[in-house]
């Protein structure tokens, strides 16, 4: 998910200095060239049929000349514009592509986190599902411990309670078995004395 996220805010970050650059070169495109281009050349011609029906005073005359050679400027000024203006709107519109292509892949990996988070979300809730039953089974395993422990000890209680027992009944044994091994001999002293 990491990988996407960092593709994605690579490809927007991209995208945002496209946009930046793209608003600079705008900037330089100067509106409505091809219309004024065309007033101009409207007006130029205009002018000059006035210039060549017309009856014109000397000033007037002058004054229209100086007019169309201004006019004729300005539209020399805007034809040699016109290239460079056409080279900067072919990269403000391949800027726009661009911009959108990068936008397209940035959304195509915000839509692959969305879907890891939402993998994410569910593997977590299995896993907090599966973490609560191990929790609800080591708290029971730690009572039945506690139970057993208490057997345990109580087992052990009667354990050494049973050993005592056992090593008394053993001690009698062995005071029984002398008894009886000393009530054998005196027999037996009995028995060679009368023989005698």
């Amino acid at each position: 998910m990491r990988e996407h996220k960092k593709k994605r805010d690579e490809f927007r970050k991209r995208a945002r200095e496209l946009i930046a650059m793209k608003k600079k070169k705008k900037g330089a495109i100067i509106d409505g060239l091809h219309s004024e281009i065309g007033l101009l050349e409207s007006e130029i011609a205009e002018l000059e049929m006035k210039y060549q029906t017309s009856v014109l005073t000397r000033d007037e005359e002058k004054a229209l000349l100086e007019r169309i050679k201004s006019l004729r400027t300005r539209l020399e000024e805007l034809k040699r514009l016109q290239p460079e203006q056409e080279v900067i709107r072919a990269e403000v519109n391949d800027i726009d592509s661009l911009i959108n292509t990068l936008l397209q892949k940035a959304d195509a990996e915000n839509e692959k986190v969305q879907e890891l988070k939402a993998k994410a979300d569910e593997l977590h809730a299995k896993y907090m599902s599966v973490f609560y039953q191990v929790t609800h089974l080591i708290n029971e395993s730690k009572k039945k411990h506690a139970i057993y422990r208490e057997i345990k000890e109580r087992a052990n209680e009667y354990h050494r309670k049973a050993k005592d027992i056992r090593n008394r009944v053993m001690a009698l044994r062995r005071e029984a078995k002398s008894i009886k091994e000393d009530a054998r001999k005196v027999v037996e002293e009995q028995n060679i004395k009368v023989k005698r």
